[in-house]
């Protein structure tokens, strides 16, 4: 009887304790978004330089499986040429859109002239009797000012890659001594045996998840390219790079990546087939891509809710823009595989993933 009249208390006292935990958890995470917003100068850079890490790391993986000469390349060479190959890459891609700007710029007044024409029909499909011409639409605007704010956001972007490129240096410096530091940190103990297999695990599902991002994206881009360059459309490997670039971004990236080539051959055809084509081909590439060749090669490794993606991309790119967007699937895997670690918070990891299971 006396057993039965100290239950309560102990039940009281164990609710007490998780609803402190969740409060305590709670905190946490409103600390952590309060610091995301605020150093956001620093920890874009930071995470961008982890991102291309996990990257340089994979490839690099791949380099050293190339029969007979993978097997004797030291890790620091497969290091530096998997940077070297995503550098130079990075770089051509730069340079050669930059040198389609110009062929753009010459072909501004068609474009110009075709726009006015679709402004003109639509505004007699709708009724408009004075329709608005492209010259009426930039009286509106303040040129000046989207030239200040876009050399300003140019110069930001500068910045903030060479930010990257440093991180990634003292990244990969630092790697060499992080095992080192966890058995003074640990020891042979079983707490760094579990660490490890965290760390692991992260490094496992993220590189997973941006090989095969890049890969379907790839993808995407090439079967995109071959419908666009069949319909001629202007400047189709331009627009099959933003397709590649886009992918990166959950579900909007997908979005942007039909609508970009559709409205790009609206103002080169105006109202003809060719935009039809052009969103039957792209659309249904997007569509195979994402519905099934994606999902094929994923399986379940990255075990996250539809849902819970969604809203991630919704909170960091709100805090960090289209590179939050890009990184919200990363970040994502990093929270609930270090929830998933520790049984205090294992509950909220299981209803962060798609099927329960962590």
């Amino acid at each position: 009887m006396s057993q039965h009249q100290q239950q309560p208390p102990n039940d009281l006292t164990e609710s007490v304790l998780r609803t402190v935990q969740v409060l305590a958890l709670l905190l946490i995470f409103i600390c952590i978004g309060w610091l995301m917003v605020v150093g956001r100068s620093v920890l874009v850079p930071f995470v961008g330089a982890l991102t291309l890490w996990f990257l340089v790391s994979r490839l690099a993986l791949q380099l050293q499986r190339i029969p007979k000469i993978g097997a004797r390349m030291p890790r620091w060479l497969s290091l530096a040429l998997s940077t070297f190959i995503l550098l130079r890459t990075t770089v051509a891609i730069v340079v050669w859109s930059a040198d389609s700007l110009d062929d753009m710029v010459e072909r501004l007044p068609m474009y110009q002239a075709n726009l006015d024409r679709l402004l003109f029909d639509l505004s007699m499909l709708i009724g408009f009797d004075d329709p608005p011409t492209l010259d009426s639409i930039l009286d509106r605007i303040d040129v000046e000012e989207i030239g200040t704010y876009a050399a300003m956001s140019l110069g930001g972007s500068l910045a903030s890659f060479s930010m990257v490129l440093l991180f990634l240096v003292f990244i990969f410096v630092d790697q060499t001594n992080f095992s080192q530091k966890l058995s003074v940190m640990f020891g042979q103990t079983e707490r760094r045996k579990r660490l490890e297999h965290t760390l692991d695990t992260i490094n496992h599902k993220i590189g997973s998840y941006l090989s095969i991002k890049a890969l379907t994206g790839l993808i995407s881009a090439v079967l995109a390219y071959i419908v666009m360059y069949f319909v001629d459309l202007d400047f189709a490997p331009v627009w099959a790079v933003f397709i590649f670039l886009l992918h990166l971004v959950p579900s909007v990236g997908t979005a942007l990546g039909i609508a970009i080539p559709v409205l790009v051959s609206a103002l080169q055809f105006g109202f003809s087939f060719q935009p039809l084509i052009i969103l039957a081909g792209v659309g249904g590439v997007k569509f195979i891509v994402g519905n099934f060749i994606e999902p094929a090669m994923m399986g379940h490794s990255m075990n996250l809710s539809p849902t819970v993606i969604i809203l991630s991309m919704v909170v960091f790119g709100s805090m960090w823009g289209i590179v939050g967007m890009i990184l919200s699937v990363p970040m994502l895997v990093i929270v609930v595989t270090t929830l998933g670690a520790f049984k205090s918070t294992r509950s909220i990891a299981t209803w962060l993933t798609e099927d329960g299971h962590i």
